[in-house]
């Protein structure tokens, strides 16, 4: 191999000739390499060229490396001020490494990969990569071409478009790596190819994205499948509505696509607006597995048909508005792992019902319109978030096994403000409860700030009785035989008077909790069967 190191600042132009670009802007442009497998090395110096700036055009396995603070600036306008990496069917396996803190490649265009493939940028241990304001594409009729941020500090500043074009493209934010992509620029995974991968993964790995994502094909001619973006093992990924359009990700394909998705393991994807506008995770035609880690929309969709796909195994999925129709029950959890679905005020339609599976449950203060809820075994509802709240619903089936977690912070406080209240449109089914297969209600008692403590205004020789939830009609005969008051979470910080107890009870189509304590005489007789007891023993001794 071929290799030339620039330590001192000198021209280009001595190093090499001129290339015509072969582009609209018709510029004089750079390419330093005259063979194959050549390396040219910027070390610890900066350098600048007004030209565009080609690395392998007619060879293939040139590396352009960037290191110990070294800097490359590219500063001519519009497309005289691009990178590219190859520009024909035989230029392969070109690569591009900005390596060290304070090493740096400023570009105002870039392409990986041009007819050729399996070209590699990679940005590492600091390097930054800033630019790409007039498009960023990954694959121009190219395959099999990876741009990789990794390691704490490395960054790419994008500013502009990003294209994950053709087949079998990547980029691989990883370790640390951070990507920003600002002005409202859009991001395609793989628009109407296949096989393209966006992979934020790592702890400390980030990706902002504050324009539209796209995620499969949005050209009904062409068919584009298996394109993904992977959010895994604590990477995080920020999309934000910067323009306030609504829009947030889609995923999408034609007729005959099929595998497109978005899959998070571990990582974090939030899907928020950065004004008054509410961006979408909208599922057209592909799928959302979440697995493992946490997903906040302010919007979700699967609304198309049944191949608009959410596969809920586990994790924590929030959204403020969803519309699930897509002929499926909405599933939460796969029945092993824990699964969490929050509400976040807003309106929620399941057309098809919705299934809380064993160690999975619902929160929040929003309201499901239409679909009913069932509770199985193992499952857990909870109106609010850390506090008391109201959760509407349309139907719901309780099943034996599972449980109503019901906080309240006051004892004589608001009902929905200071305990929590089920407030059901539809019909409570509780037909299959028996008292072998019990359906129980678990209080938490709450201090000030709805942290674990003692509930003001509580006082255990007082009688008092709460609604926890209301209907519009109940369907099977409620017995109190057929719940268990679980007040292990109330009594911990909140002790019974001897005698007291929780119960709970039926009125209409309202459920009720009392707590009681006995009679005046009843206390009597408590203290005289005491001590006769204790004369018994006593005499026995």
């Amino acid at each position: 191999m071929k290799k030339r190191t620039i330590d001192a600042i000198r021209s280009f132009a001595l190093l090499a000739g001129l290339f015509v670009f072969p582009m609209a802007a018709k510029a004089a442009d750079f390419a330093p390499f005259t063979a194959s497998s050549e390396m040219l090395t910027i070390n610890g110096t900066a350098q600048t060229s007004a030209v565009a700036y080609y690395v392998g055009i007619g060879f293939n396995h040139d590396t352009l490396a960037i290191s110990n603070g070294g800097s490359l600036t590219l500063t001519g306008a519009g497309y005289a001020g691009a990178l590219s990496m190859g520009n024909g069917t035989l230029d392969v396996g070109n690569s591009v490494t900005v390596d060290g803190a304070g090493s740096s490649l400023t570009v105002v265009a870039l392409t990986v990969g041009i007819k050729g493939g399996s070209d590699t940028l990679t940005v590492s241990n600091g390097g930054t990569l800033n630019g790409g304001g007039w498009g960023n594409t990954i694959g121009n009729n190219s395959n099999a071409n990876a741009v990789t941020i990794t390691g704490v500090g490395s960054t790419w500043n994008a500013q502009g478009n990003i294209n994950l074009n053709t087949d079998s493209n990547s980029i691989s934010v990883l370790a640390g790596g951070t990507v920003t992509n600002g002005s409202n620029a859009t991001l395609l995974v793989g628009n109407v190819y296949s096989s393209n991968t966006l992979t934020v993964s790592g702890a400390g790995s980030l990706f902002t994205q504050q324009g539209r994502v796209t995620v499969g094909n949005t050209n009904g001619a062409n068919s584009g499948n298996n394109n993904l973006l992977l959010i895994a093992a604590g990477g995080v990924m920020n999309v934000t509505d910067s323009a306030n359009t609504g829009q947030g990700i889609i995923v999408a394909g034609n007729g005959t696509s099929t595998g497109n998705r978005i899959q998070i393991d571990g990582g974090t994807l939030n899907v928020v607006s950065a004004g008054s506008s509410a961006p979408a995770i909208n599922v057209q035609k592909g799928a959302l597995i979440l697995n493992s880690g946490n997903v906040t929309a302010e919007v979700l969709l699967a609304n198309t048909d049944a191949t608009s796909v959410v596969t809920f195994n586990g994790g924590t999925l929030s959204t403020g508005n969803t519309t699930i129709s897509n002929g499926a029950v909405f599933t939460v959890g796969n029945g092993t792992a824990s699964a969490a679905l929050v509400l976040n005020g807003g309106t929620h339609s399941f057309a098809n019902g919705i299934t809380l599976a064993n160690n999975a449950s619902l929160s929040g203060t929003g309201t499901i319109t239409s679909g009913t809820l069932i509770v199985s075994s193992g499952a857990r509802i909870s109106p609010g978030n850390t506090g008391p709240g109201v959760l509407g619903t349309a139907a719901q089936t309780w099943l034996g096994g599972g449980s109503y977690v019901w906080k309240m912070n006051d004892a004589t406080g608001i009902q929905g403000t200071n305990w929590d209240f089920l407030n059901g449109s539809g019909t409570l089914d509780i037909s299959t409860l028996s008292p072998s297969s019990k359906f129980t209600i678990d209080l938490i008692g709450l201090a000030v700030g709805n942290v674990s403590g003692a509930v003001p205004n509580w006082h255990n020789t007082v009688d008092q009785t709460w609604k926890i939830g209301t209907f519009a009609s109940i369907t099977g005969t409620f017995n109190a035989a057929d719940f268990n008051v679980d007040a292990s979470g109330f009594t911990n910080n909140n002790p019974l008077a001897a005698g007291g107890v929780f119960s709970i009870s039926n009125v209409g189509n309202d459920l009720y909790v009392s707590y009681t304590t006995p009679e005046p005489a009843t206390w009597m007789l408590l203290v005289l069967a005491g001590a006769g007891a204790m004369a018994m023993r006593r005499r026995r001794a």
